[in-house]
Formats: structure tokens, sequence, C-alpha cells
């Protein structure tokens, strides 16, 4: 057991790459190994602290064996090749059941895997059921094939390290969406507000000065109070629904028309406010089979960049239009506004992750990356339409028909 055991396997656990599937770019040296060598058995093997783990294997069925009867054991306590070219005439391993029974190993050669650490965290080997030995070219050529290993491995961590940063911004703009979502939402909620306690304020004047209500003037300002009421709850629940966006959400089949329903109940009001003139095609009768939440954030969002551009311009309209593509079951959604088109400079980038012309003080939704990632995660498209004389986006959805 190496001195430094305990550190070296929080190294090997740092890499993430234990219980990963098997990898082409390994596989391939492993089989270069086990041709170089002529032995019919090579592994790049992760010696974990009761197991071997192997990420790649040519001529072995099993995916790990035990660590205690294990060759590589020995080998990561070298600092050069780890060599048994007689395991039967071996001490060490004359009596090792991975000896004596299958795979019946007899020779076997290890290169260790050294970490950027400085850690053996496995090694690449090969192995042969008749003793032999290897000449030095293949030796040589062993160490050469266990660096590339390393340098995979080191990739691979790398890669990970990047996915979990990636990530963890993703779900940093999906905050910063839902922030900018609730700030926006009290221009939903204060018209259905004002009319409650307007009416409110109203009846109590009138009971206190004793003043005689008709009961069908009552039930009408009841009426009045009972649906803003529920407006404001179904603000408050499509507010709730679209703070809930979340990669992880199940597909299934929405109404196109309820799709529109929830996105337009949030920020209506809010673009109509600003003086915006908002057209909507009539909602074709089609359904879409989706993760309901994350389209009808991606498309809010898309909707919001339109009414952020152009809410302090003399000309704002924002008109969206439904196109049926019969022919291959698509709906593309063309959301237009009265902006002049997307600067060359801006176009460039404007669908790279993170990118956004938004000053940092002020609040965003998800960047056009992020939206296109969730149009693509549900079979659809997220495209600029450069031919268009003002600002085009067009979003593309497969349907199905009802």
């Amino acid at each position: 057991m190496p001195k430094n055991e305990k550190s070296r396997l929080n190294d090997l656990k740092r890499y993430k790459v234990l219980d990963t599937p098997p990898e082409f770019h390994f596989d391939e040296l492993t089989k270069l190994a086990s041709l170089i060598c002529d032995t019919p058995i090579a592994l790049i093997s992760l010696v974990d602290e009761e197991r071997q783990w192997f990420k790649s294997k040519v001529g072995l069925e099993v995916n790990e064996t035990p660590r205690d009867v294990s060759f590589c054991s020995h080998a990561i306590e070298q600092d050069k090749e780890f060599i048994v070219e007689d395991a039967l005439n071996d001490a060490r391993f004359k009596d090792n059941p991975l000896v004596l029974e299958e795979p019946k190993i007899r020779f076997y050669a290890g290169i260790p895997l050294k970490s950027s650490n400085g850690y053996n965290i496995g090694t690449l080997c090969v192995i042969d059921k008749k003793e032999r030995k290897l000449d030095e070219r293949q030796i040589e050529i062993l160490k050469s094939l266990s660096k590339q290993a390393m340098n995979y491995i080191e990739m691979y961590k790398k890669i990970f390290e990047m996915l979990h940063v990636k990530n963890s911004l993703i779900q940093a703009e999906r905050i910063n969406s839902a922030l900018n979502l609730a700030a926006g939402i009290s221009h939903e909620i204060n018209n259905p507000l004002a009319i409650m306690l307007g009416k409110l304020e109203i009846l109590k004047e009138r009971v206190n000065e004793d003043e005689v209500i008709e009961k069908e003037e009552l039930l009408k300002d009841f009426s009045s109070i009972a649906n803003a009421g529920t407006r404001i709850t179904k603000i408050v629940k499509g507010l709730r629904m679209f703070s809930q966006c979340d990669e992880n959400e199940a597909f299934g089949k929405a109404k196109f028309s309820e799709i529109w329903e929830s996105i337009l109940m949030i920020c209506e009001k809010r673009i109509k406010d600003k003086g915006i003139d908002l057209k909507i095609d009539e909602y074709p009768n089609i359904l879409i089979h989706c993760k309901f939440i994350n389209i009808c954030h991606a498309i809010y969002n898309i909707i919001i960049n339109a009414f952020d551009s152009i809410k302090h311009l003399d000309t704002k309209w924002i008109h969206i239009k439904f196109i049926e593509d019969l022919k291959n079951n698509n709906i593309n959604i063309r959301i237009i506004d009265s902006g002049n088109g997307i600067p060359p400079n801006i176009k460039e980038k404007m669908m790279e992750p993170f990118f956004s012309t938004k000053e940092i003080n002020v609040s965003k939704g998800l960047g056009l990356s992020i939206a296109r990632g969730i149009f693509e995660e549900n079979k659809g498209k997220l495209n600029y339409d450069e031919k268009c004389q003002n600002t085009c986006f067009v979003i593309t959805l497969p349907f199905i028909k009802k």
C-alpha cells in the first residue's frame, strides 16, 4: 500500500472517471498496446480503494477485480515499469487466484499512470497466459501509451470542470431570468389589484354612508373583484411555473394555445403599458411534444428581448406570426419587432454562451444561446432572419396534429 494512499485516492476521485462508459480514445490505446506487445490482454486500470476498475480492456470480460489480488496494486508503488515475466515462479504471485484460475496470468507488464499531482492512480498494462519478455522498444512504446492515456484522463477532468462551470453559469442565468420575471410581474398584477382595491374602497364608503346598494349592482362589483382576483391567481401561478424552469423537466404533450396563454399572462400588460402595439396571429389547433415550462421560458425571453430593444423607440410594435409547415409538420413562430435589425458585429456573437448587450446593472433573462439550446432539446430551432427589414427571430418546433 503506498504511503500517500489517502492523498492518492483523493487524486483519483477528482478525475470523475471511475465507472464511466467505454470510450474510443482509451480503447484505441489498449488495442495498440496489445498489438505492439503481442499479448491477448491489455488494460487501462484505475486502482480504487478496494478494487481495480478497467476504463478500457482488450481480451477480458470483467470490468473490475478485487484490489487485494491485483498486479496493478504493486505496479502503482513503482516509478517505472513493473514486469513479472513468470508469475508461477514469483513468490508474490504464485498463489494468486488470478494466476491459478482465469485469466491464468503468467506474464504482466504495467506502466504507472502518473497524475499531474504526481500520484500513480493506475496503470496501462499488458497480460499474457504464458511467460515472456518485452524488448526495450516495446517497453518504451508502452510508456508513451501510458502518458497518452494519462493525457486523456487529464482532458476528461478538464472537460468535467468546464461542464461544471457551464452548468453553474447556466443556472445563474436561469436565476437572473426568474428575478427579472419577478421584477416585471408587478406590471401584470397592478391593474387587477387596482380594480379590486378601488371597488372595495367605493363599497366601503357607500356602506359607511348607509347608502342603499342594489343587489344587481353589488353582484356586478363582486364579480369584478372576483375576476380581478382570479387574474392575479393565474399570474402568480404562471410566475411560480416559470420559476420552476429545470433542465430535468419531463417531456409531455401541450396545446399550442396553452403555451401562449401562459406566456402572455406574464408579459402582455407589461408590453402594452409601454405603448407597444402587440399583434398575435390566431393560434393553430396543434399539440407540441415538449418540456412545457422550458419552452414557455425560452419563448418568453425572446419576446422580452424584443420588448427591451424597442421600448424606447418612437415606433414600437411586436408582431407574432404562426406559419404551419404541413409538409414537415413544423410550426414556424416569427417574432418580429419594429427595430431595424441587429448590427453585424453583434449578430456574429449573439448566439454565443452568456453574450449580452445589456448593461451590467440591468437584470438579464436567458441568453439566446441557452434559449436556442432549449429549442434544440425540444427538436426545434432558433434562427435570426437576416432578410427581414425589421428584427425577426424564427422559432421552429415540430407539432402533432390534433
